[in-house]
């Protein structure tokens, strides 16, 4: 029986942001922290949309797949359940989000970020020790730190990173020609160097109100979305969902996936060309 509960407290510093965009603070910090997350709403004129997050250092994960629910937990062990049927799936991940309680400031903005499908059936959400939170209506960035009883605070090093005008920057190259665009199945481009560059390329060829990009360690996936939405049985989403019950999730429109050095992108549309090219010319 799961009886284990995990408390944290919120460590929170405000700092001025108007000098930090969420592309430039997450090329600063991805090195140092792998398996991250980077959530962006580009709606900067109301206060309501204009939040953008980056998520670092995972301590706790659900996945679902293949019928089968697969916990991880702060110095523990997977947690692995068979299930079956929308309402175990729903029931298994708010019993995973149970067992957390956030309190301080801003213990709002923390919950879990992740992604869920329909076809198949999948559900991938990760609990992070940093969240930063950017506001870009009031131009301010916030560092938020969850900390475990007796544990120490370490926000100083995430600070100096943000702070350091440099930061290192990889090529991205293509295997032979970019393959032409099929409307039957998904196109497969072999490639060496930064596939964030690729994101980037599609953020400046194809602006969205909401843009991802997720690095899950084995995989990264990246795209856009047009709309918000709430988890559903029917749609593909990506989001963050809070301790409190708030979703912020959007309908997953355009998605790449970067897996062992080969991208996938979506059939039936030529944006997926015109990105990969942007991406090879694109220098720093």
């Amino acid at each position: 029986m799961k009886t284990n509960c995990y408390t944290y407290r919120t460590h929170v510093k405000t700092m001025l942001g108007d000098m930090h965009t969420p592309v430039s603070v997450y090329l600063k910090v991805r090195d140092l922290y792998p398996q991250s997350v980077l959530m962006e709403s580009t709606d900067y004129y109301t206060a309501e949309n204009s939040r953008s997050f980056i998520a670092l250092y995972p301590i706790a994960s659900f996945r679902f797949e293949n019928d089968q629910a697969i916990e991880t937990f702060p110095a523990e062990k997977h947690v692995q359940e068979d299930l079956h049927g929308e309402s175990a799936r729903e029931k298994a991940l708010s019993s995973f989000m149970s067992r957390f309680q956030v309190t301080g400031e801003y213990a709002e903005a923390c919950g879990v970020f992740g992604t869920a499908t329909a076809e198949p059936a999948t559900m991938h959400y990760v609990l992070y020790k940093y969240v930063l939170l950017f506001n870009h209506f009031k131009n301010e960035l916030t560092l938020i730190e969850l900390l475990a009883d007796g544990e120490e605070e370490s926000l100083c090093r995430l600070e100096a990173a943000i702070e350091n005008r440099n930061y290192a920057s990889y090529n991205f190259a293509i295997d032979g020609s970019p393959k032409p665009i099929s409307e039957a199945n998904d196109n497969i481009q072999s490639y060496t160097g930064d596939d964030f560059k690729v994101y980037r390329a599609m953020r400046s060829l194809y602006p969205s109100p909401y843009l991802f990009y997720l690095d899950n360690g084995g995989q990264r996936i990246f795209g856009s979305s047009l709309e918000t939405c709430s988890i559903t049985s029917d749609t593909d989403c990506v989001g963050f969902i809070g301790f409190n019950g708030r979703q912020n999730q959007a309908i997953v429109t355009r998605v790449f996936k970067s897996r062992r050095n080969r991208l996938y992108f979506p059939s039936g549309e030529t944006f997926g060309r015109d990105i990969i090219h942007m991406a090879i010319s694109l220098k720093n």
